[in-house]
């Protein structure tokens, strides 16, 4: 439970400047501007990114909470199944 915790923060912390990052003028416009041009509500629109925002942005957040941690394989799939889900969710249009 304390890995989850861990892994929360992380994510969040690291979402949050990266994504900051990518609305700067220079890295919105060759970067980030991709996925904003997914207008739909739609699960499937989490993933609709450049390459460098989806790897370094995206996974990388997510993966670097279980790195830190050390945790157990199992505790760590857990934690990709529900940032997958919630970020799927997030992005549905759904509240």
């Amino acid at each position: 439970l304390a890995c989850f915790a861990v892994h929360v923060v992380t994510i969040d912390v690291w979402f949050y400047v990266t994504h900051r990052a990518l609305h700067l003028p220079l890295l919105y416009k060759w970067i980030h501007k991709f996925h904003h041009a997914f207008k739909a509500p739609a699960a499937i629109a989490c993933v609709y990114a450049n390459p460098i925002e989806f790897c370094v942005g995206n996974v990388g957040g997510v993966v670097l909470g279980p790195a830190l941690t050390r945790c157990h394989p199992y505790a760590a799939a857990y934690w990709l199944a529900f940032a997958l889900t919630s970020t799927s969710l997030a992005h549905s249009g759904y509240r």
